[in-house]
């Protein structure tokens, strides 16, 4: 009897879950392809405020930024930007497919490209001539040309702006709109499949996503070596990821039956990625993740979505879409309203917001120095950026009404001109019109028609809610202020060392040769993801580069004149590196050798006495060929010292150093005494996958190891 009870429990939960799959998989009639009777708020406004998010993150150091989702998960502001771009285009679409085919629908879609390839165009004229002007009046002016990624364009003017023309070379902050760009030029072809398949889309989508990650797909960038920096073959997993859901049609009812333990999971999740993101602030945090989970989480990558970031954007889009019903009271409420706005005329706003947070970092690093509270500096400069996007919205809004306003009176007039006196049109009937072509069918509920004279109370009633707002955001900022970790927010002016991390063990005997014969000094930097420069926002803030212009400046009494070639390729490791050592580094005929290891090898799990024998055969092979060889060690990262045998891999790296002869610059080292000395935390020179440099501590490697190099040679 209880064998039987027990069967019938099996038996009765494979229905529940055949039951449960089937109906998530179904497709409904009535909400196929994307079809909506009303515009759903949501949209506007969550697309608002990733715009506001974006803003914000995009100020460097800028305390505000604590109010958006990066700091506490994650994933951030870009992919709720580009899943509710996948979520409308199927809205927008899907609706001129049904009516004028297939043809038409991607003839719209390809103008929509066109429409933004301009907008990113128009945007990087508009941002590249005032980065030029603030660089010919400001005293820092080769400070921000290095920050936005400009500095090519001086060197190689015709080549740059070909390579920006092609969408290869992009300015800091202008990489969503390129991304959207390809993503979108994609559509016409997946937009059928979407509307009748959806399911099959995303699973063709995902496969994609599987194989850009497995062999390592990406569009190429320039300079030359450099990638897009977000994977549009990644990135489109999350694109069609919305298109999908829009197609199929009220999802979370489907989930409804699992919502107590979807729920759980994704509440357990998120608290458990908010805790692993703050350890990067609060190191005690870090401390208490246990080694196990660094080795498995580690690192998170943004270039190609890792899967950890994925899955937690799914989770915050489940839980708010089970707390936000499309008739939420709050979307109609005055505070809601200026996000709508925004979320409504998003290129715009998204093209006006990036060149704002230029124009807020050069106000915050003029005057930041001049202010007795920088924070307050940083809450004023974001409170008015965003009172100039929200503005720009209700101009646009105003605009477009006003527009659609005189074309409906143009049309009655014509339409009274044309109909003869004799044949008065029968009451109550409307008028003949033709609305106008666009991307977006109106969705939006009926609204009462305006009155050629403002309402002044509700106008009043308006603007007392945009300036509600704006007090309310200013005193959330000054909280934010008050409660945010400083130390956390702006990057020290000086990168500490001790003086015995920045001797380097030898005596660069062929550079000083070079330095007396008065020859260019010709090294290279050997490496992988963190040579390359993966995790710093521009070429110019690589180590390499910046080593190149440390060292440059330190010799000017002598006019001694470096060639620093970077030759790091992501995800190699000494293995591969030995493969290409001829003809990327000895066939340059180096001084000196700048050789980054152990990373790779620790994380890939391989041989401690493998990884000595190459590393040892590869140093005398580059000795052989007369170049100094300097070995760089593993970064002082969550997920390094995670990994429960990372010293051995350093100490290997010493031993081989001293029995050969050569080099160590102690990065490791260097970097556990900012965590452990200065109690600096993870976040302030690590980006957010919790393995790679960001541009303060690439700049700061840059500059330690040049001044290594320079106290070596000067002694």
């Amino acid at each position: 009897m209880l064998r039987r009870s027990r069967l019938d429990t099996y038996e009765g939960g494979l229905t529940w879950i055949r039951e449960f799959l089937a109906g998530l998989t179904r497709v409904d009639a009535a909400t196929a392809g994307g079809v909506r009777h009303t515009r759903d708020l949501r949209l506007d406004f969550f697309r608002g405020l990733a715009l506001w998010f974006i803003f914000l993150d995009h100020i460097p150091d800028n305390i505000v930024s604590w109010l958006t989702v990066r700091n506490y998960g994650f994933s951030d502001a870009t992919e709720i930007f580009v899943f509710i771009s996948g979520y409308t285009a199927v809205i927008a679409y899907s609706g001129i497919m049904r009516q004028g085919g297939w043809v038409r629908a991607a003839a719209r879609i390809l103008g929509r490209v066109w429409q933004l390839y301009v907008a990113h165009m128009m945007l990087f004229v508009v941002l590249t001539a005032s980065v030029a002007w603030t660089a010919v009046s400001h005293s820092k002016g080769d400070t921000f040309l290095e920050h936005m990624n400009l500095t090519g364009l001086g060197q190689t003017p015709y080549e740059t702006l070909v390579q920006a023309a092609l969408l290869k070379f992009r300015p800091l902050n202008l990489d969503v709109l390129p991304l959207y760009i390809v993503l979108l030029s994609s559509f016409p072809l997946m937009l059928p499949l979407v509307v009748r398949r959806p399911w099959a889309a995303l699973s063709a989508s995902l496969a994609v996503y599987v194989l850009a990650r497995v062999m390592d797909w990406n569009l190429p960038g320039h300079p030359e070596g450099n990638t897009w920096f977000f994977n549009p073959f990644a990135w489109q997993l999350v694109f069609y990821a919305g298109a999908t859901l829009a197609s199929t049609g009220h999802i979370i009812e489907r989930l409804h039956p699992a919502r107590h333990l979807l729920d759980g999971l994704a509440i357990a999740y998120l608290a458990a990625a908010a805790f692993v993101t703050l350890g990067w602030y609060y190191p005690p945090l870090e401390a208490l993740l246990p080694d196990a989970i660094g080795r498995l989480i580690y690192p998170i990558d943004k270039t190609s979505v890792d899967p950890l970031r994925l899955i937690h954007f799914l989770a915050v889009a489940y839980l708010v879409a089970r707390l936000t019903p499309a008739d939420s009271p709050f979307l109609q409420r005055w505070y809601a309203l200026p996000l709508r706005r925004c979320g409504e005329f998003s290129l715009a706003i998204f093209c006006l917001g990036t060149f704002l947070s230029f124009v807020g970092y050069v106000v915050v690093a003029t005057y930041a120095d001049v202010v007795s509270w920088p924070k307050a500096l940083d809450m004023a400069v974001s409170i008015a950026g965003l009172a100039i996007m929200v503005g720009a919205a209700y101009f646009a809004h105003w605009y477009k009404s006003s527009d659609k306003s005189s074309a409906k009176s143009s049309v009655k007039r014509s339409d009274t001109i044309r109909r003869p006196s004799s044949a008065p049109a029968s009451e109550g009937a409307a008028p003949e019109t033709v609305a106008p072509e666009t991307d977006v069918p109106n969705l939006r509920p009926a609204e009462p028609a305006q009155s050629d004279v403002m309402d002044l109370p509700a106008a009043a009633g308006r603007r007392r809610g945009v300036l509600t707002l704006a007090l309310t955001l200013g005193l959330a900022a000054l909280l934010l202020a008050l409660a945010a970790p400083g130390p956390a927010l702006a990057g020290p002016e000086k990168c500490p060392a001790a003086r015995e991390n920045l001797v380097l063990g030898t005596t660069l005997p062929r550079v000083k040769l070079a330095i007396r014969e008065r020859k260019k000094v010709v090294i290279v930097a050997l490496g992988s993801s963190s040579t390359q420069g993966h995790g710093a926002t521009a070429e110019v803030n690589t180590y390499p580069r910046q080593m190149e212009i440390s060292l440059a400046r330190q010799f000017v009494d002598v006019r001694l004149k470096f060639a620093i070639f970077n030759k790091g390729i992501g995800g190699q490791d000494v293995t591969e590196m030995l493969e290409r050592l001829d003809r990327d580094v000895i066939a340059r005929d180096p001084d000196l050798v700048i050789w980054q290891a152990g990373t790779n090898a620790a994380l890939k799990g391989m041989p401690l006495d493998v990884f000595k024998l190459k590393l040892s055969a590869g140093v005398e092979r580059v000795k052989k060929a007369g170049a100094d060889v300097v070995l760089m060690t593993p970064q002082y990262v969550p997920a390094v010292i995670a990994l429960s045998n990372e010293d051995d891999y350093i100490g290997a790296m010493e031993t081989i150093a001293r029995d050969q002869g050569v080099g160590v610059f102690k990065r490791f080292q260097i970097m556990r005494d900012w965590v452990t000395g200065e109690h600096m935390p993870y976040a302030q020179f690590m980006i957010s996958d919790g393995l790679h440099l960001n541009d303060f501590g690439q700049r700061c490697m840059g500059k330690l190891l040049a001044k290594a190099i320079e106290e070596t040679i000067r002694d």
